[in-house]
């Protein structure tokens, strides 16, 4: 049994050797095989939603500033410290909801401060809801800090520093994040420190006649010092609840000292005058916000409790000594204004979120905003008595209050392709003027509506349009009626029958793979409020800058935005804006037309050894306001950044304003034109060195901060009287 047991064993060994060798014999030698492509996925970091564009910071971003990543953003165009979205001046900028209440170079330096180590993402919107405030008429940027989610400490340090010709500047900076369980504690600490900045501004007239001329050159030199401390706490006891408490101080202190000559030709008289001035200003902006969120179901209804306060003053001084020589009679005069003006603005807003089915939701809110100001400051003259007494039509006041009350609802509906957006805001403002005693009551009504239709199922084709209606109201700088003296042959002075401007603005936009969007739109202005050059009535030499309401006013914008990256270590973006623009000055007058120009371009290169080079274009035309005229400007800048310590360090070092290109105005008075040229070297070409590093990196996911009122009426109040 044994025996027949082996044979049968061997035999089938055979069998199966004898198969095997077969196959082998008449397969192939050679198996062909099947090679798959590489396919390399790349996140989309610039996304275009249905009414906003989302600009993620991604790690290549590190060791820029606020201002850097801004300028990046589709659509958005800054210069001079203001910033406007497909050509519409007026655009907010908020930080964790809460807007920054600043504007011109310490706008500038409040975004330098803020580090893309710090940043998770950039919103932009074109046009507001109903849930926003009237005003809000050159659109919302949203800027999102990161904050951790698990027990962890997040610190990161900056050091930034720049110079340029008669220019320096050094910005340090630290910022934490701190989460544990139910609390978490976030906050920065920078510093902007200019220790000598110079420059100058050069005027020249043109007149009719050959015999006249006038040339003024100022020389400046300013020292300016900035510290900023902002920190905030949420705590959340349960998944329902949520609570925030977020603080701010902005400490600001300048100091300038400015000589000028003028020299002033006509029908034979001559005058030669020089001019000091010494300057000192000082201010504090405390700011202080408290949220309270109550989550009603785990669709996401919720109710906001949403409340802050901020108080904004300004003290100082400025000497002025004039010295004048003509042909009779030789002057010498001193002046000096004393500044001391406060600020204060309180909002409570109240919202409720309803989320009816996973279709369709509502939204409806309550807010007050009270807003006041108090100008005390002073302008004196020295006589020869070497006393100082007031300066008859200089005298300096204003005491200005005024209450808005608000209300809105908005409704929103989602069906296979097509999605709507409605809402209604009413706004009941008082106003009381008690400088001139003027009370102004007022009810308006604003209505918006946003639409979306996806041409294909996978929504790679969408279209999405938008309209609403805003509101300017005029800054309090500009009501003042008390002139404000500039120089010798120049002041300024507000107009107290400034009127709101109302604006309807609406735009379609096609989109193509969440990135590639075309727009096209219009805003159409109603009492534009407008900065206008004149001549006083005493004495025609003098310029008077005042505000005035243009009759009407109308854009048309065409705005292309074409983001991609067309290898991998070389990502490209463009945007593309064209605007024309009829105005119409006065009910009589005729309409001129102008066509403007915004564009930026920025093409980055990755390079080996961890190194990344970026060329940054950005320009405008032409632009016009009044009767007065901005000259094209048109500038390059240039980075290098170096990445260490497996992303936790970075370095940079660029240029900025590789052209050195400088601002130039021109206004077209009654008599003469005049043109002004100004050298700033805060804007200049500028050579730049900065180091970042992130001491501990935790993990990061989806902000988690105070959120705070979406207050719009205090760029009117922090214009700072000139």
């Amino acid at each position: 049994m044994k025996t027949w047991f082996l044979l049968g064993l061997g035999l089938s060994m055979a069998v199966v050797s004898s198969a095997q060798q077969n196959s082998r014999d008449t397969l192939p030698v050679t198996i062909p095989v099947q090679v798959l492509e590489e396919i390399t996925v790349r996140p989309q970091y610039i996304r275009r939603e249905h009414n906003h564009y989302t600009m993620q910071i991604s790690p290549d971003e590190r060791g820029k500033n606020g201002e850097e990543l801004l300028r990046q953003a589709p659509g958005v165009w800054l210069s001079q410290g203001k910033i406007s979205i497909n050509g519409s001046a007026g655009t907010r900028v908020f930080l964790d909801g809460r807007e920054i209440r600043l504007e011109g170079e310490l706008f500038t330096q409040y975004l330098q401060s803020l580090k893309s180590e710090d940043i998770a993402r950039i919103e932009v919107f074109p046009l507001s809801g109903a849930e926003q405030d009237a005003s809000m008429k050159g659109g919302i940027i949203q800027i999102w800090m990161k904050r951790s989610r698990k027990n962890s400490v997040v610190c990161t340090a900056t050091v930034t520093a720049q110079a340029g010709k008669r220019y320096q500047q050094y910005q340090p900076h630290a910022g934490w994040q701190f989460h544990r369980k139910h609390l978490d504690w976030y906050g920065s600490l920078s510093a902007d420190y200019q220790p000598h900045s110079g420059g100058t501004t050069e005027v020249f007239r043109t007149y009719p006649s050959p015999i006249e001329s006038f040339h003024a050159l100022s020389i400046f030199q300013q020292r300016n010092r900035n510290y900023l401390l902002r920190t905030g706490v949420v705590w959340s006891p349960d998944s329902l609840n949520m609570w925030g408490l977020e603080g701010e101080v902005l400490l600001q202190s300048a100091r300038e000292r400015k000589s000028g000559e003028i020299l002033w030709t006509s029908s034979g008289f001559q005058s030669h005058s020089w001019e000091q001035n010494a300057q000192k200003k000082q201010g504090q902006i405390v700011t202080g916000c408290l949220s309270y969120l109550h989550r009603i179901d785990e669709a996401g209804s919720e109710i906001k409790l949403l409340s802050d306060y901020t108080r904004r003053n300004t003290d100082g001084w400025r000497y002025t000594d004039i010295q004048q020589t003509d042909n009779q009679f030789p002057t010498d005069t001193l002046y000096r204004q004393l500044m001391d003006s406060w600020y204060h603005i309180g909002t409570v807003n109240l919202a409720w979120t309803q989320i009816v089915n996973p279709e369709s939701r509502f939204q409806a809110g309550l807010k007050y905003t009270h807003s006041a100001i108090e100008d005390r400051s002073a302008y004196e003259g020295c006589g020869r008595q070497e006393q100082w007494t007031p300066v008859d039509g200089y005298r300096y006041g204003l005491d200005y209050k005024e209450q808005i009350y608000a209300g809105y609802f908005t409704y929103s509906r989602q069906w296979k392709r097509f999605s709507l957006k409605a809402g209604l805001r009413a706004e009941y403002v008082r106003t009381a003027n008690r400088t001139n005693q003027v009370i102004t009551k007022k009810l308006d009504w604003f209505p918006s509506l946003q639409v979306n239709y996806s041409l294909n199922r996978l929504q790679t084709w969408m279209l999405a349009g938008e309209y609403a209606r805003n509101i300017e109201r005029p800054h309090f700088a500009a009501l003042s009626p008390a002139p404000v003296q500039l120089s010798e042959y120049a002041y300024q002075v507000g107009n107290p029958q400034l009127r709101p401007t109302y604006i309807h603005r609406f735009n379609m936009t096609l989109i193509y793979d969440y990135r590639y969007t075309l727009t096209v739109g219009g805003n159409l202005h109603t009492n534009l409020i407008r900065e206008f050059s004149k001549q006083d009535a005493v004495n025609p030499e003098v310029s008077c800058l005042t505000y005035e309401n243009h009759y009407r006013e109308n854009h048309w914008f065409v705005a292309l935005s074409i983001p991609f990256q067309p290898f991998y270590w070389w990502k490209f973006s463009l945007n593309l804006i064209g605007v024309r623009q009829d105005i119409r000055t006065y009910r009589n007058s005729d309409w001129q037309s102008h066509g403007l120009f915004f564009g930026n371009a920025l093409s980055s290169f990755s390079m080996p050894w961890g190194m990344t080079m970026e060329l940054h274009y950005e320009g405008s035309s032409r632009l016009y306001s009044g009767n007065s005229e901005v000259a094209p400007l048109h500038q390059v800048h240039l980075q290098i950044r170096k990445r260490l310590l497996d992303g936790r360090m970075a370095l940079t070092l660029g240029v900025n304003n590789l052209l050195n290109q400088t601002a130039a105005y021109s206004g077209y008075l009654e008599n003469y034109s005049q043109h002004t040229y100004v050298s700033n070297p805060s804007s200049g070409r500028r050579f730049q060195v900065g180091i970042s590093y992130c001491f501990w990196q935790g993990k990061k996911f989806r902000q988690r901060s105070v959120e705070k009122n979406a207050e719009q009426d205090r760029e009117r109040l922090t214009r700072d009287f000139k």
